[in-house]
């Protein structure tokens, strides 16, 4: 199964529409919580 982000937090738990510089955590479609800290990657 492919797994897609599905929504996008800042560090302090906001939901956020795309992802920052800095930490973002990342819920994915499957529902597990991964973080992105530092560069900002695009997945198309």
């Amino acid at each position: 199964m492919e797994q897609n982000i599905f929504d996008y937090y800042s560090v302090d738990g906001r939901s956020i529409k795309q992802p920052q510089h800095g930490l973002n955590i990342l819920r994915m479609s499957d529902g597990t919580v991964k973080k992105n800290d530092g560069e900002v990657e695009v997945i198309i």
